[in-house]
């Protein structure tokens, strides 16, 4: 992997989990969807881990996933 620019950063935006995936409803339950999401934003901040990462939140319960 190349290495990043001292100026490179990645910035995370996460709906809060309840309100992500919408367009799924008619396919997958609102807990489906919540944990869609929950694993789609742990890859994205498991992948740009090597960068410096900041998380914008939508909810309480996106804060911990970036301690996991």
């Amino acid at each position: 992997m190349a290495r990043a620019d001292r100026g490179t950063a990645v910035l995370v935006p996460i709906k809060a989990f309840s309100q992500a995936k919408k367009r799924l409803a008619p396919k997958l339950s609102p807990q489906e969807r919540a944990e869609l999401a929950r694993e789609m934003a742990r890859h994205v901040l498991r992948v740009a881990k090597p960068l410096p990462t900041q998380k914008r939140k939508g909810a309480c319960q996106v804060a911990a996933l970036g301690a996991k």
